[in-house]
């Protein structure tokens, strides 16, 4: 949005000379028309501690207000004070501009009530309406307001300002949408309805802001901050990606505690990797947090963009390993060279789809080198896919499905037409030998794959696969799958079902447990005369 540099500067230079000659009703009448100065002057806030306060721009806020598009996705710490700076902001534009409508989405009823009552008619009615009059001489004054409904102000001037869980129909100027990525996590469905939607309610050079902590590698947020975080030019209707980690705030720091010990290496990562130089106060402050969050402050108060998704969702079965799996550094770039004694492991899609994982090893550690997922095609396009790979292959390992005489095909196991071979959609016949895996326990097939999970390496081969592109071809798209692969959550009862919930997850998954089960027994069954298989 052009121009916010040069309001910025304008208004700041008025108000330091208000400060330095608050009777100087010429620099009051200047600020009048500036939208910069009416924000760092006109408003009251309730800080923290629930204080009134003169409302003034932290710096976060500054530099969103410097760097804004026409729309604008915010990664962020906790506690920075976006919502409430796109609350003044937007009840600036409501009184200072005719006929502008201004909706915020909260993602639950209490922050619908909350948003309303302590940012946006709090604000309104601390204003000093008198000083309007006095500035311009009675020429000014500000719209007067009716109650329009339960969380939403209509003013006289014809502009209209609401908070609400959903806004579907009419034209708005501006649409802020706080926690989005909760209600994502939360409320899918809701989630679609505000993209397909709220989103194209806002007018073609209106704004629309999105701000929220991360919450997992899923959903609408997730996406479009993948999407955005690498552009360094933006369309009107593409989003620009701001990321505000935690410690650009100055509150953020501790006179009290001790830093903890076992996080000095990763206080060393974030200096010497990423040039974050933190002081002694700010990693007592960190250790602190750490104490009470554990592994959700990467979600709560990240450091770096990339540490905000890198621990998995509530309830995931996988969040420790690839905790440890990034703290390692093991996942990394795509191998250069040609392989040879490649395994793969498969899940066999009957209704769903089908994975596969290609992998080798390297002493006893395994080397994940590539993925594949795809589904309502038949066995033969898979076993084409493992020519077109040009690999020399070791072993296929599949699930006792693919033996299983319930999908035999004229009389003919999966297996059994594999290893005979099928003629693919390019006319030619392509062929497999498959090892079955044991039929065990899903719970001690998830126990393997945290086993094996300890000894992998993963070879990203390029960004994760869009959400509806099949098929799926990246490592990228198979770690995902492990990384948000959870427990079914009881909504009755309030608590994690020991069972794993099916989802776009479940195949990859699958296949990876397949992986980790043939790839155990056949350590546990090494130097033995017994065959696991």
């Amino acid at each position: 949005m052009a121009g916010n540099l040069e309001l910025y500067d304008t208004g700041e230079e008025l108000l330091n000379k208000v400060l330095a000659d608050p009777e100087c009703r010429q620099h009051w009448l200047d600020g009048l028309f500036n939208k910069w100065f009416r924000l760092n002057v006109f408003y009251d806030i309730k800080n923290d501690d629930g204080k009134v306060i003169p409302f003034r721009a932290n710096d976060a806020q500054v530099d969103l207000f410097i760097n804004q598009h026409y729309r604008d996705i915010c990664l962020k710490a906790r506690q920075l004070g976006f919502t409430t700076f796109e609350m003044l902001d937007a009840l600036d534009s409501c009184l200072f501009v005719d006929n502008f409508n201004a909706v915020c989405i909260a993602h639950d009823r209490e922050s619908v009530v909350d948003i309303f009552d302590n940012k946006v008619k709090f604000a309104y009615e601390s204003l000093d309406f008198g000083i309007f009059q006095k500035i311009t001489n009675g020429q000014f004054s500000i719209p007067n307001t009716r109650i329009d409904s339960a969380h939403a102000y209509k003013f006289s001037n014809g502009s209209k300002i609401r908070v609400a869980t959903s806004s579907r129909g009419g034209t708005v100027q501006k649409l802020h949408i706080s926690e989005f990525g909760k209600i994502c996590k939360k409320y899918p469905e809701k989630a679609k309805e505000i993209v397909t939607g709220s989103f194209e309610s806002v007018a073609q050079f209106g704004h629309l802001s999105i701000e929220s902590t991360a919450e997992g590698k899923e959903g609408y947020f997730f996406n479009f901050c993948e999407g955005a975080k690498d552009k360094t030019e933006h369309a009107a209707l593409e989003f620009k990606l701001h990321f505000y980690p935690w410690h650009g705030k100055p509150a953020y720091s501790s006179v009290d505690g001790e830093i903890n010990p076992s996080l000095v290496e990763y206080f060393d990562e974030l200096e010497h990797k990423h040039e974050i130089h933190l002081s002694d106060g700010q990693k007592r402050w960190y250790s602190l947090k750490y104490k009470t969050l554990g592994d959700d402050i990467f979600r709560e108060h990240p450091s770096t963009y990339d540490e905000c998704f890198k621990v998995s969702v509530e309830g995931a079965y996988y969040k420790k390993e690839f905790l440890q799996i990034y703290k390692d550094g093991r996942i990394g770039e795509p191998l250069n060279t040609k392989f040879s004694d490649v395994c793969t492991a498969w899940d066999i899609g009957t209704s769903d789809s089908t994975a596969i994982w290609f992998y080798i090893h390297i002493g006893n550690e395994i080397h994940v080198i590539g993925y594949y997922e795809n589904h309502s095609v038949g066995l033969e396009h898979y076993l084409k896919v493992l020519s077109d790979k040009g690999y020399q292959y070791k072993t296929h390992y599949a699930p006792h499905d693919m033996d299983n005489r319930q999908y035999a095909v004229k009389a003919k196991t999966l297996k059994e037409l594999a290893s005979e071979g099928l003629e693919a959609e390019d006319g030619f016949t392509y062929s497999a030998e498959f090892t079955i895996v044991p039929k065990i326990g899903v719970n001690d097939g998830i126990a393997h794959v945290r086993n094996t999970l300890k000894r992998s390496y993963f070879y990203d081969n390029g960004e994760i696969d869009k959400p509806d592109d099949f098929p799926k071809v990246t490592v990228a798209h198979g770690v995902k799958c492990l990384e948000n692969h959870k427990k079914i959550w009881d909504d009755k009862g309030g608590f994690w079902q020991d069972k794993p919930k099916h989802d776009w997850t479940s195949d990859g998954s699958d296949g990876f447990r397949y992986l980790s089960v043939a790839e155990n027994l056949m350590i546990e069954y090494s130097g033995t005369n017994d065959d696991p298989f």
